[in-house]
């Protein structure tokens, strides 16, 4: 099974930057990445790991965890997930605005039956 560390050694490598440059691209200090080429055993922390996705759009963060997966995810990969999200947002956005227009209608019940009662107290003399 192949780890983590070398995972991310092997995606620092498919970028064609040798570590230095890919630390400065990441923006992070140059010894972090020099460290995973030295220790086998050490783990790339989650900070580098999200520089390294910010950077690079397309790295499979799941394939850098897990090793399933293709490390690069394609660009119809991301539209289709961008086209969901979006999707999600839209559902989000429809539910929000239905409740709205339910607050509104029950503010207006409310006030008519204010209004209907301010009147039945009128009739009764109170």
């Amino acid at each position: 099974m192949t780890k983590i560390n070398t995972r991310f050694r092997d995606f620092i490598e498919k970028t064609g930057l040798v570590p230095s440059k890919f630390a400065v691209e990441i923006g992070v200090n140059h010894e972090s990445i020099n460290r995973l080429f030295r220790e086998s055993d050490l783990l790339p922390s989650i900070n580098l790991i999200m520089a390294a996705k910010r950077r690079f759009p397309t790295l499979n963060v799941n394939h850098l965890i897990t090793g399933e997966e293709t490390m690069f995810m394609s660009e119809i990969s991301l539209d289709i997930r961008l086209a969901k999200a979006q999707q999600e947002i839209d559902h989000l956005k429809a539910l929000v605005d239905s409740k709205d227009e339910i607050i509104k209608q029950l503010a207006t019940v409310i006030r008519n039956m204010q209004d209907a009662g301010e009147g039945h107290d009128k009739k009764k003399g109170k």
